[in-house]
């Protein structure tokens, strides 16, 4: 017996008089002294190691006494990537090692029917290069005929291919006949093909800037990415010693002059080819980048919605067709000009210019044309369309209603 004492209500309040000293060893109800610290790990959520040694005074632990401490549980719920620490290591030469990726496929094909695009990266200058592509598949062609140019045009050989472990980017035969080094990275691990990855990033960032700047429609997201590479080629980085990856190729500073601003209104002029002389000398177009290939640039026609290059162009950097909206056809944007609208929409255009553009268009607000019966008779029969006379028995034109087509180029 340890002691004596009284029940009150359910409870019992031992006298402390009463107690005697005797060995607690055999109690029962004695508790042992807890100086595990896997329990004491366990009882408190699995913390850290850490966490454990700054309270081990209150927990009655030793200090110290957690070398080899090891918990089964820990890694299957905390344990993350490892970090990836980036060197900014880069090749000594051109085309030493490029960095290569597919993007897409994107749920809106291009007007070409485009959704997928090749990106390929040099480790030393940076230059990218980027072809669109309608299936996966074709890159097939398009990556053996890209390292046939590198030696044709630079003549050189490339080295190193790194990517990603997608199929249709594995070129085991193709490396092996021309001695390439291939390096993949680790499954669902992009960060070992971060050069490229980044550089993704890098376009759509530019292509979407350019796109809302034009508020062009979705499906020419093709044209914006293509001109997004173009323009980061051009520019300096401070990875490059602020540099732009052509000067680091090419060893020449990029040219400046020819570029505008993506989406704005320009005119195109028309092709000398069957143009009579009261047909307009230029049409309406939207610029649409800088073509492969060509000295001249991508347009739009904005009535016919079809695309040609021409170097015979006149800009207006500061009006954007697209900028209400996407129009059904020129009309809109013809409308828009008859109205004073235009100048609260582009701060930029001036009145005069404005005045211009209205002139220019203001026998598009005219498709019915009123002739008067007295007005370009002549005692010469009229020559047919084939160059040859009539015979002059034409009847007396009265007033007539002549219709007339909408025209699809401007006067300028």
């Amino acid at each position: 017996m340890i002691g004596s004492g009284e029940q009150i209500g359910n409870l019992y309040v031992l006298d402390k008089a009463s107690i005697t000293t005797q060995d607690c060893n055999g109690v029962p109800c004695s508790v042992n002294a807890v100086v595990d610290t896997t329990l004491w790990h366990n009882r408190l959520g699995h913390p850290s190691v850490s966490k454990i040694e700054s309270i081990t005074d209150v927990l009655g632990l030793k200090q110290n006494n957690n070398k080899g401490f090891h918990c089964s549980i820990c890694p299957l719920a905390k344990q993350k990537h490892l970090p990836y620490i980036s060197q900014n290591n880069i090749c000594e030469n051109v085309f030493d090692l490029l960095h290569i990726d597919i993007w897409g496929p994107f749920s809106v094909p291009t007007v070409e029917g485009y959704r997928y695009f090749l990106t390929i990266v040099d480790d030393h200058s940076r230059v990218t290069w980027l072809y669109l592509l309608r299936t996966k598949s074709e890159v097939l062609q398009v990556f053996p005929d890209f390292l046939k140019m590198v030696e044709t045009q630079y003549k050189a050989v490339v080295k190193g291919v790194r990517s990603d472990n997608a199929p249709e980017l594995q070129f085991t035969a193709l490396y092996k006949s021309k001695g390439i080094q291939s390096f993949h990275s680790c499954p669902e691990t992009p960060e070992q093909n971060s050069v490229v990855e980044r550089k993704h990033q890098h376009i759509l960032n530019v292509a979407r800037s350019l796109m809302f700047q034009a508020n062009l429609p979705l499906e020419y997201w093709g044209d914006c990415v293509l001109t997004s590479v173009f323009l980061i080629n051009r520019l300096p980085t401070p990875l490059l010693k602020n540099k732009s990856p052509f000067q680091v190729l090419t060893s020449k500073k990029p040219e400046y002059k020819g570029l505008k601003v993506f989406g704005c209104l320009c005119y195109s002029s028309t092709s000398t080819k069957n143009r009579h002389k009261f047909q307009p000398r230029s049409k309406a177009c939207l610029f649409l980048g800088y073509p492969a290939g060509y000295k001249g640039y991508k347009l739009l026609d904005l009535e016919t919605h079809t695309i040609h290059i021409s170097r015979n162009v006149v800009f207006h950097e500061d009006i954007f067709p697209y900028a209400t909206g996407t129009p059904e056809s020129t009309s809109d944007f013809f409308s828009l000009l008859s109205s004073d609208t235009i100048l609260g929409m582009w701060p930029n255009l001036t009145q005069k210019l404005a005045q211009e553009l209205r002139i220019a268009t203001s026998f598009i607000y005219y498709p019915k044309i009123l002739i008067p019966s007295n007005v370009g008779h002549s005692n010469r029969p009229p020559r047919d369309v084939g160059g040859k006379r009539s015979n002059g028995k034409q009847p007396k034109p009265n007033i007539s209603e002549i219709q007339q087509d909408m025209p699809l180029i401007w006067a300028t």
